[in-house]
């Protein structure tokens, strides 16, 4: 009776102190609201379960295009939000409590909402040019955060900002020679989509072309199309590449180093090789890259 009793008063113990600490938390952070709801709120609309889980109040979750309209209106000032989200990380011990918690019906269930790093990835892919102030925070995450989830996820809202993603250049081509091929096909696919410094980025996708990776190679050559005659240089690589490769090489890559845990439990890297089915056909990019770079330039076919 009395251990039963006590184990009772633990539990209400770490209720009340974890409800004290999210008070706490919340009134540090306000969040930026729409239509009364905060940020919170119109993450849920970027669930990745689909299940309909309540979001406080009785409010059922918003729709994906409802949060890309919320989230258009809050604009920049959502954005530190978000990032905080994009870098949510529980341990181990944390995650079990959540889990405990979740279970009591007196607290609201967003306080345990699941995968709210994707929910924060989708929202910054939606928002695309006006998330540019996320910028220079995206860039850290890459430059300290080795996991596979930043260094594969991060890319790909750098891509959706466009040219506004110019100050994480520099980076991405640090990137293109990291020891897996996921991380480099996904950086030269960033550079090719942001499109500016071609001085810069040019010389380094030319090098991209003799990358060991099939999937490399051929996003290399897809990337410096993007430059058209900014990238006039890359012509004689990419026809040599159109020659020798053979016309119809495997999507793929070649597997090495996938091994490193990510922040929202992620096991492997190849939780991340769908991107790897993106690879185009690498000798028939490299011609095509090749014909559209000197059409652009006004040369001879």
């Amino acid at each position: 009776m009395w251990k039963g009793r006590r184990f009772l008063a633990v539990i209400v113990g770490v209720v009340v102190v974890t409800a004290v600490a999210w008070g706490v938390w919340s009134g540090r952070r306000r969040e930026p609201v729409y239509e009364g709801k905060p940020v919170s709120y119109w993450l849920e609309g970027y669930r990745i379960s689909g299940n309909s889980v309540s979001t406080g109040k009785g409010l059922a979750p918003p729709t994906w295009a409802e949060a890309n309209i919320a989230f258009q209106h809050m604009g920049a000032d959502a954005i530190p939000c978000l990032l905080r989200a994009l870098q949510w990380q529980d341990s181990p011990v944390k995650r079990q409590v959540r889990a405990v918690l979740a279970r009591l019906p007196f607290l609201p269930t967003r306080l345990f909402s699941e995968n709210l790093n994707w929910k924060a990835e989708a929202a910054l892919t939606s928002a695309g040019p006006w998330a540019s102030n996320a910028v220079p925070q995206l860039v850290v995450m890459l430059n300290q955060d080795g996991s596979p989830f930043c260094q594969t996820v991060v890319p790909g809202i750098l891509v959706r900002i466009g040219p506004a993603a110019a100050a994480a250049i520099p980076t991405l081509v640090r990137m293109t020679a990291h020891t897996n091929f996921i991380v480099r096909m996904d950086a030269i696919y960033a550079l090719g989509k942001i499109g500016v410094e071609p001085e810069v980025v040019v010389p380094v996708l030319i090098r991209c072309l003799k990358d060991p990776d099939p999937s490399v190679r051929g996003h290399a050559a897809r990337a410096l199309q993007n430059f058209g005659k900014d990238a006039i240089s890359a012509v004689p690589a990419l026809e040599e590449l159109g020659r020798i490769e053979p016309t119809s090489t495997p999507a793929g890559g070649s597997g090495n180093a996938i091994s490193t845990a990510g922040p929202v439990g992620t096991s492997s890297w190849s939780v991340f090789l769908p991107s790897a089915a993106r690879a185009p056909d690498v000798g028939k990019a490299a011609k095509e890259a090749a014909a559209v770079i000197k059409r652009q330039a006004g040369m001879r076919q």
